[in-house]
């Protein structure tokens, strides 16, 4: 029997951790977004990568501080990642291009591969794969309802006047938490499952 998301709890999850965490979480957030905005998304892969593993692991209770340093520990992976970083990016661009149902159908398929090259070590391959097969196992539907949530949220803040993009940098750690938490949720999918989905992707 299929297990659906728990969107509560994502939300549950989401607000624990950033209630403890939120300065440090804004102030990757910010030394996030100048990185890749300094070099043109040239090193978005492994940042992102390493920003999601801080996550997975305070969500995990794995962790109970965060440095800047936690930023860059990917960066030995640098070439697979900032690779996954574009390959999504052309999947979800090319989607929209064509219509805007391939594109949001491809942004939910694709929601955590980079959650799965972080805590997983999955290649480029692999991290599309596992996302698009955990998406399939569990639903697509609750995957594209938090999807919608953190993008509504993210949107709702940005659009205040004046302190929109200012506020946006203390909201953006809620919501990647949200989708954290979600795969947090269905990566302990039965193997079984798995291994069916695989064996009909090929």
């Amino acid at each position: 029997m299929k297990e659906h998301l728990d969107i509560g709890r994502c939300f549950n999850d989401a607000l624990e951790i950033y209630k403890q965490h939120w300065t440090m979480l804004v102030v990757l957030q910010v030394i996030l977004g100048l990185l890749i905005v300094g070099t043109l998304g040239i090193v978005a892969g492994p940042l992102v990568a390493s920003y999601n593993l801080v996550l997975i692991e305070l969500l995990r209770k794995k962790k109970d501080n965060i440095e800047i340093a936690d930023l860059f520990v990917f960066f030995n992976r640098f070439w697979p990642l900032a690779g996954l970083f574009y390959l999504q990016l052309l999947i979800v661009a090319g989607g929209f291009m064509l219509f805007i149902i391939p594109g949001v159908i491809f942004s939910v398929m694709l929601l955590y591969v980079f959650y799965f090259a972080a805590d997983k070590g999955a290649s480029p391959k692999e991290a599309i794969k596992k996302s698009w097969n955990i998406v399939l196992a569990k639903g697509f539907w609750p995957n594209f309802i938090i999807g919608i949530l953190a993008g509504a949220i993210m949107t709702a803040v940005q659009m205040i006047p004046l302190l929109g993009s200012i506020l946006g940098l203390f909201a953006a750690p809620f919501t990647a938490l949200l989708i954290a938490s979600a795969y947090i949720q269905q990566v302990d999918l039965g193997q079984e499952q798995l291994e069916e989905l695989n064996l009909q992707n090929g």
